[in-house]
This record gives C-alpha cells, structure tokens and sequence, in this order.
C-alpha cells in the first residue's frame, strides 16, 4: 500500500485568522478547509510506509531556526483556466534553506523530487472543473492585491499524509519536527 505524502509548515497560529477571512472572501472555487492550510516545502508523491520512515528519520535531522512566516500578495496558478488561488509567502533566506534542506533529506531517504522552482505560498482555494473560477476571482484578486500579515515564526514544519477524496484532498499530520 502506498502513501501520498508531502512535507510543510502549518501557518502560525495568529496569522490563520487572516487566511482564513481572505480565503472566504472568494465566492468561487472549493475553499481549503483552515486546517488544511499550508506552506508546502516539498511533494514527496506516493511511497510505501518504509520509505517515508527512511525520509522521516532525514528529516528529524535537520537543524535550522525557525523561518519566518509573512504574506505579501496573493495570486493564482493556472494561466488559461485557474486551478488555484493562493496567499503568497514573503521570500527570505531561512524558508529557502529549509526548503533546500527538506530537498536533501527526502534525497537521502530515498525519494527523487523533481526539480521545480519554489514559490511558498498558501492555497486558500481550488478550481476543479465541478467548481470553476469565475468574475470573482477577478474582484477578489483586485480587492487583495496588497494582502500582507505576519511575519512570525513557523511553529514547526512535518510530514503530512495526503488522502484524496470525493471532496477534496484531507491532510494529517503523520511526524512533526521542531527548529534550533
């Protein structure tokens, strides 16, 4: 049996409120339930439960400060049809090295990812076909192009299991790790 898994960082805590009131701003799509909220660091795919143990074990080993967590500015994926909106993460140093560093580790647990530009961000919603975006996500985009919140720090970042379902994809948490 495998495991569709990924590594993130939940938002802090005092920021999910913001999220959460930008996300229900958008009367389109299909919102991303609050405690689905993330900051994805890498996608791992799906794997047996050995390899993930492999890659948790690289996790727990990675020492860095907690990154800091802001939002400056919101966007969307998908150029001709959007498949999402998002809150976009302010760039700094300490999220791309543990971005770099979660990287690493799955590597040495065994889990090639394939090269992809990193663009921290949060999904606040998705546009499948039974939930297409609309003119207001035009509104909305306009409406929260200045968005901003935070930044604090991450409370910790882990492996999460990804469960695909009829209504969405539901996210638990299967391994936390803590900063320096």
């Amino acid at each position: 049996m495998t495991i569709r898994a990924f590594v993130a960082l939940p938002p802090p805590a005092a920021l999910l409120g913001a999220l959460e009131d930008l996300g229900h701003d958008l009367d389109c799509g299909r919102p991303v339930p609050e405690e689905n909220l993330h900051v994805t660091l890498a996608f791992l795919g799906e794997h047996d439960r050995h390899v993930l143990e492999d890659v948790a074990l690289e996790l727990d080993r990675i020492r860095t400060p907690a990154p800091l967590i802001g939002f400056d500015g919101i966007g969307r994926f998908g150029s001709k049809r959007p498949t999402a909106a998002h809150a976009l993460c302010t760039p700094n140093p300490e999220l791309s090295a543990l971005h770099d560093a979660v990287r690493r580790a799955a590597a040495a647990g065994g889990v090639a990812l394939k090269r992809r530009k990193f663009i921290p961000h949060v999904t606040l919603a998705r546009f499948p076909a039974s939930h297409p975006a609309d003119g207001d996500l035009e509104r909305w985009s306009e409406e929260h192009a200045g968005f901003a919140a935070g930044p604090l720090p991450a409370p910790y970042f882990a492996l999460y299991r990804s469960e695909l379902t009829r209504g969405g994809p539901v996210y638990s948490e299967a391994m936390r790790f803590g900063f320096t």
